[in-house]
This record gives C-alpha cells, sequence and structure tokens, in this order.
C-alpha cells in the first residue's frame, strides 16, 4: 500500500516522457499572518466572540509531513506535505519560507491529489517512517524546480509523523473588527493544532498581501476581548520538527 499512497508523485521524468504530463499547479507568493494565544481559555473566547460575527466553516485536518532520508527539504527551508480532510487529499510544497514578526512569507505549490490516491491516504493512513520513492514533480525535481540545487529524480522519501488540526474558518469584513478599516471581507482562521501528546497551538491565521496592515487592525479586536496575541517565532512544520525531529 505505500506505494499507492504517493503514486501521484513517484513519476520520474523518464517514466513521464510519451505520456500525459502530470498538471502542474502554479507558484504562488503566500504573505500570512500567524498569531499565537496563550492557552486554551484565550482561544475559547476568541471562538465565541467570532461565532458572534459570522458561521465557522470548520475543517478537520490531518497534515502528513515528508523529507528525503537525508533531510534534503529541511537542509533547503522547504516542506512536504500531504493534507487529509475528510475525502480530499492536498499535496502542497512550500519553499524559500521566512518568519519575522509573525509574518509568513514563502512560495507555495500545491494542487489536490485525484480521487484513488486521496482515497488510499483516507483510508490506510501511512505511519511514521513509511518509506516511498518520490521524483517529486516539477516542483523539486529537475530543471523547473523552486530548490536550489534541485532533488535527485530518484530521492528516497519518508513520512516523518503527523499532526491534527480543527481549523474555523470566517469570512468578515474587515470593518467589523476596526472601524476605520475597509470593508473587504478577509478569510481568518482560528487553528487548534495538537502534537501527538506532546503539545497544542492555539493560532490565528490570515492570509492576505497586507497582513501586516491587518496585524494592527486584529490586535485592536482582540485586546477589546482581553486578550493578547503573540507573533509566531515558528511554523507548525517548524514547531513539528522541534518536538519530533
Amino acid at each position: 500500500m505505500a506505494t499507492n499512497w504517493i503514486r501521484f508523485v513517484t513519476c520520474t521524468y523518464a517514466q513521464l516522457e510519451g505520456c500525459e504530463r502530470v498538471k502542474v499547479g502554479t507558484v504562488a507568493q503566500e504573505i500570512e499572518l500567524k498569531l499565537l494565544l496563550a492557552d486554551h481559555a484565550d482561544y475559547v473566547t476568541v471562538l465565541t466572540a467570532l461565532s458572534h460575527l459570522a458561521t465557522a466553516e470548520v475543517q478537520d485536518q490531518t497534515n502528513y509531513y515528508l523529507d528525503t532520508n537525508r533531510l534534503n527539504l529541511r537542509a533547503s527551508r522547504a516542506m512536504l506535505r500531504v493534507r487529509v480532510q475528510g475525502q480530499q487529499a492536498k499535496v502542497t510544497v512550500k519553499a524559500k519560507a521566512t518568519l519575522q514578526d509573525g509574518i509568513q512569507q514563502a512560495l507555495e505549490l500545491e494542487q489536490n491529489l485525484p480521487p484513488e490516491i486521496a482515497q488510499a491516504w483516507c483510508k490506510t493512513p501511512p505511519s511514521h517512517s513509511t518509506p516511498a520513492t518520490l521524483a517529486v514533480l516539477p516542483w523539486l525535481c529537475g530543471s523547473e524546480a523552486v530548490l536550489q540545487p534541485p532533488l535527485p529524480v530518484d530521492a528516497a522519501l519518508h513520512v516523518l509523523g503527523a499532526m491534527q488540526t480543527t481549523r474555523r474558518c470566517f469570512s468578515i469584513a474587515r470593518n467589523v473588527l476596526s472601524p476605520r478599516a475597509p470593508d473587504e471581507v478577509v478569510r481568518l482562521e482560528l487553528d487548534h493544532t495538537r502534537f501527538g501528546t506532546l503539545s497544542e497551538r492555539f493560532e490565528i491565521e490570515l492570509e492576505h498581501p497586507l497582513a501586516a496592515q491587518l496585524r494592527t487592525e486584529i490586535d485592536a479586536w482582540l485586546d477589546g476581548l482581553d486578550v493578547q496575541a503573540e507573533a509566531a517565532e515558528e511554523s507548525k512544520y517548524a514547531q513539528f520538527l522541534r518536538l519530533f525531529g
């Protein structure tokens, strides 16, 4: 079964010649605000306040991280993730990531796995250190790779492990949070992440080109709730590596 989980991204360039190429998503520049809440009590306070403003879309996610046996991706400040949510699975690559003052910027590439491969991830999730050969799409290998140097086309990967996140997504007008802000509707995400039994993380995330400006608006709104949020100094993935790496 291990090869089935990764089959969508195991074709080498040689194998792709003469057959239909895997359709690759476009590179996006992610700019995302990450604010950490101190504890579950503050999380509940924020959740209650947001629930009075909008109805949440609830997402239960299992996030699997992969790397080569030599941890090439970690050395290149890159991340490879398969996110399982319901009956769907999505593969994501993030590269050249930076995180400063709670603002993460990274190159991001992602696409949904085909239904039959997604079902394999959903029904029989891989365990820790499950091996797989991953000549990953053009994103990580070959002349189109976002990594320098790119991975070899026969790079061997394994599953590092997984973490669970319950994400609640709220679509809210900015002027609801801050009266002087424009009426632009933004997508605010409230996350509760569990790193096994080792740790929990409570976080507000918001992806937006003006993430730094929106932080001022969100901080002011949180002050009204008597909640203090700190700029994240590490991403979820970095925390995962610190706890399990």
